[in-house]
Formats: C-alpha cells, sequence, structure tokens
C-alpha cells in the first residue's frame, strides 16, 4: 500500500501536461499540435538559473505536422525580456532540429507528424520573477514549419 502511495505523489512529476499554444504572430499555420515542458501544467513556465550569472534553462517537446518533405531541419530560438529581442546562441548540435527529432530522423517526408525536444538555455542573468517570452521556431530551407511562444518566469 505504501509503494502505491509513493508511486501516486512520484508519477506527476514525470508528466508532463500539454501545455496552450501561443502560435508566433502571423503563423498560425505553423504552430504545433502540442507543447510539453517538464515540470510546467500552464504558462508561465516558472524556471531557475542554470548557474548564477549564467541564464536560465528548460527542457521542451513539440509535436507538430511537417508540411513539407526536406532533408534539414534547423532550429532557432530567440529571447524576449524588457521589450528587447536577442537571438539565442545554440550549440551547433541543437542548432541542427534532427538531432532533437524524438522517433523520427531526417529526412521527413511532407504532412509527417514529428516530435522534437531540447533544452534551450537563456541568455540573460535574469531572477527575481521576470517575465521573458522565448521564441522557437524549425524550419527546413525554404520554409518554416513550426513556431510556438513560450512564456518563463525566471526566478
Amino acid at each position: 500500500m505504501i509503494a502505491y502511495l509513493i508511486v501516486a505523489a512520484v508519477l506527476p512529476a514525470f508528466i508532463s501536461a500539454n501545455l496552450a499554444i501561443i502560435p508566433c504572430p502571423g503563423l498560425a499555420g505553423v504552430a504545433p499540435a502540442a507543447l510539453r515542458i517538464p515540470g510546467c501544467d500552464v504558462m508561465p513556465c516558472h524556471v531557475g538559473h542554470v548557474m548564477p550569472n549564467h541564464g536560465h534553462s528548460f527542457r521542451y517537446e513539440t509535436d507538430f505536422d511537417s508540411h513539407f518533405a526536406s532533408e534539414t531541419l534547423t532550429l532557432r530560438a530567440t529571447e524576449t525580456a524588457f521589450g528587447v529581442e536577442t537571438e539565442l546562441n545554440l550549440s551547433e548540435e541543437d542548432r541542427n532540429a534532427c538531432n532533437g527529432l524524438i522517433g523520427a530522423s531526417c529526412p521527413v517526408q511532407a504532412h509527417q507528424r514529428l516530435t522534437h525536444g531540447t533544452t534551450i538555455e537563456g541568455e540573460g542573468d535574469f531572477h527575481d520573477g521576470i517575465p521573458v517570452q522565448i521564441r522557437v521556431e524549425i524550419s527546413d530551407d525554404d520554409h518554416i514549419c513550426m513556431c510556438t511562444l513560450i512564456n518563463l518566469i525566471v526566478h
């Protein structure tokens, strides 16, 4: 009986709820079908620092449809705080969005349902409950395939 109680108490920490989707302005047609951030049930999601004075990070997974066949996919992320948008410096491995595909790989087919996940590290040394918006965009050579906004509170 105690084991069941422990499982019931711990299991929700490993399950991520689908968050409300915030489409990128003018790009509602490429909004993801689902967005999950571990430990966050509703936006804004609360995140902390990776290390003091070294930004903040969060892991996400998103489900989206590739509208076109493509050999490659590229991840781009920006962060907006205090009205200033900053391009995030993603590693070469993370910029290659094919590396973050879960249960699939590149090349991708047109209209294929994909799941992408990675950890995004923000640039700013924000704390004390600063609101930050992250724009996550996946594109192929010619098209934006997925774009969503993620609202965070950085502590």
